[in-house]
C-alpha cells in the first residue's frame, strides 16, 4: 500500500463560530484556524479524522467543549468517486 495518504471529507460551514474567523492584514482574505485529529476506530461513514475549530489559547474558556466542524475519510487510491462528500450551491455563511 501507498504509504502516502489523502484525506477527503466535508466541513459544516454552519457550524463555524463567525467571531473566530479572522481577516488578515496583509491580504484581506479570511481565515479559520483548524486541527486535524486522528480517530482511534472509524466512525459510522468510514470517517477516520475530525476536524475541529482550534481556538486560540487567549480566546478559550476553562469550561469550552471541542467545536467538531467536519470529518474526514482517507482515500485508498482505488475509486474515483468521493462518496460523502456533497457539493451544493455557492451559499456561503461569509
Amino acid at each position: 500500500m501507498n504509504d502516502n495518504k489523502f484525506l477527503y471529507g466535508s466541513i459544516c460551514l454552519t457550524d463555524i463560530p463567525k467571531e473566530l474567523i479572522r481577516k488578515s492584514e496583509k491580504n484581506g482574505k479570511q481565515y479559520l484556524n483548524i486541527g486535524i485529529s486522528q480517530l482511534k476506530e472509524k466512525g459510522k461513514y468510514g470517517d477516520t479524522h475530525a476536524v475541529i475549530v482550534n481556538v486560540p489559547k487567549e480566546q478559550r474558556q476553562p469550561n469550552d467543549r471541542t467545536i467538531y466542524i467536519g470529518n474526514l475519510k482517507t482515500w485508498d487510491g482505488t475509486s474515483s468517486s468521493q462518496q460523502g462528500t456533497t457539493q451544493e450551491e455557492d451559499d456561503l455563511p461569509f
